[in-house]
């Protein structure tokens, strides 16, 4: 393991919001999740409202190999 981060290792788990993340990919918040590790990562989402710090969420999507794209986890 060369100790680089594969974000697509990212995919699939689940995090909490650090910054809120606004609404329709308006905007770029911060999510932390384990990935090898503890992460904060940039994070994006198409859900309607603003997700709030503290909120629980999955990953969905990962875009240009950097940004998560998350939706609130009912987990």
């Amino acid at each position: 393991d060369s100790g680089t981060l594969n974000m697509n290792n990212a995919i699939g788990k689940v995090g909490s919001v650090y910054l809120p993340i606004p609404a329709k990919r308006n905007g770029l918040g911060k999510v932390q999740v384990k990935v090898q590790g503890l992460q904060t990562l940039d994070a994006m989402t198409d859900n309607e409202e603003e997700i709030k710090t503290g909120s629980v969420v999955e990953v969905i999507e990962i875009l240009n190999n950097e940004i998560l794209v998350v939706k609130p986890s009912g987990k």
